[in-house]
């Protein structure tokens, strides 16, 4: 399990917002982004009291929200597209 993953924005709106928790209805939050990243760019979110591999992401782009589940022991990183 990795403390930090990187976060790509390749959509063409800003990503404003955008949190990883276990998996499940309640699940706790083990890192969230710290600043708005604009379309094109990437940033790094630490993890805190991550287990397993699968976590819920949830974002909001200017043009709305989105969520869906990642693979974290595989690679590192989450790549947020409209």
């Amino acid at each position: 399990m990795p403390s930090a993953v990187s976060i790509e924005n390749k959509s063409h709106s800003t990503l404003k917002s955008l949190q990883i928790s276990l998996p499940g209805e309640q699940g706790k939050t083990v890192g969230k982004l710290e600043k708005e990243v604009v379309a094109g760019k990437a940033a790094r979110v630490v993890l805190k009291g991550a287990k397993g591999c699968e976590f819920k992401v949830t974002w909001e782009l200017e043009e709305g929200p989105g969520e869906g589940d990642v693979d974290l022991c595989g690679d590192h990183k989450i790549v947020v597209t409209e």
